[in-house]
């Protein structure tokens, strides 16, 4: 997997969901909710933040040194989110009811992680 494949697929889940909180904030309020109640899907979430940090921190097949430096760092949050979800569960609970008191901050996270993603797929389908 390249550098370019793995900011393609990035790119691609987090506009969809991105979609997904722009057009029914209210759902995703409720999953969310719902999502933060469930000890075993964060259990879950936990094993797959590891494993994204582990694939992108070995499993990079790239010469622009840029990108790889912001896949670790990609990578590297990853880590930081297993280790919240498996020590200190609670903050993200505590998160999630200050962000669910106001249909608008799902949207206000929403946009501002288009940001990101979309750079992800600017640079991974058009720039390189």
């Amino acid at each position: 997997m390249t550098d370019l494949n793995i900011l393609q697929l990035f790119g691609i889940l987090y506009l969809a969901m991105w979609l997904g909180m722009l057009i029914n904030p209210t759902f995703y309020k409720k999953m969310l909710h719902d999502f933060m109640q469930s000890k075993a899907i964060l259990f879950l979430t936990a094993i797959f933040a590891i494993t994204v940090w582990f694939v992108l921190i070995n499993f990079q097949n790239g010469t622009n040194t840029n990108l790889i430096v912001f896949l670790n760092i990609i990578g590297w949050i990853s880590l930081i989110k297993w280790l919240i979800l498996v020590i200190i569960p609670q903050m993200l609970m505590w998160w999630e009811k200050i962000l669910t008191k106001n249909p608008k901050r799902v949207q206000t996270l929403g946009s501002m992680v288009s940001i990101a993603w979309a750079a992800m797929l600017y640079i991974g389908f058009i720039m390189l």
